[in-house]
């Protein structure tokens, strides 16, 4: 079960953050600062109890805004394309223990370049790029999480 909570000035409430990727929802830890969040490990399975809270990343538009090429395969350029989105994503924040909201925002983001690496499963040539804010969520996280 988790940690009720209970936002107490000075302390941390520790969050985690789950992105939808397709069909999904996956933990995007990048999202959160260093000490907000738990991570599951085998050895400490019980980390994770100490969840307060959950943000939940749902994405609400994508807009493509470019086109990227030019990745290469062991130095060969490949016809491989992604596809760069502007996206916007409703962002609610629960209560671990009782699913309760405790805030909720929309936050739109778009990456200024194309990634760097990217992987293409066996015989894929293009792939969506959602673009996601990790600095925007960490300031609508910031008054909930540390008060």
């Amino acid at each position: 079960a988790a940690t009720a909570y209970t936002p107490v000035a000075g302390s941390i409430s520790p969050v985690v953050v789950l992105v939808q990727q397709e069909g999904f929802m996956s933990s995007r830890s990048s999202a959160v600062r260093a000490g907000w969040e738990r991570v599951w490990e085998a050895d400490a399975t019980m980390k994770m109890a100490e969840l307060q809270l959950v943000a939940c990343a749902t994405r609400t538009n994508a807009v493509r805004v470019q086109e990227c090429d030019g990745y290469e395969i062991d130095g060969a350029v490949t016809d491989n394309v992604v596809h760069l989105n502007e996206t916007t994503y409703d962002i609610v924040l629960r209560a671990a223990a009782t699913g309760e909201e405790v805030a909720r925002t929309s936050i739109t983001a778009s990456d200024d370049s194309c990634p760097m690496f990217v992987s293409f499963s066996d015989g894929e040539t293009e792939k969506e790029w959602y673009s996601f804010d990790d600095a925007a969520v960490q300031d609508f996280l910031t008054p909930h999480v540390a008060p």
